[in-house]
């Protein structure tokens, strides 16, 4: 009764001959760049609450 057989699963994928459209590059910057804000305004706030513990 062998029902777990070892199976070798290959994630590589070719993507060589994909060109991607300007609306997914413009649609990734902006989705960066509001994270990148997000990011800066946490620590913005961190640095505010970490003032008077200076």
């Amino acid at each position: 009764m062998d029902y777990l057989e070892e199976t070798v699963i290959n994630n590589e994928y070719d993507y060589s001959n994909i060109v991607p459209a300007v609306e997914n590059i413009t649609y990734i910057i902006q989705y960066c760049a509001q994270i990148y804000n997000h990011f800066l305004k946490l620590s913005e706030e961190d640095e505010n609450k970490n003032e008077r513990l200076k």
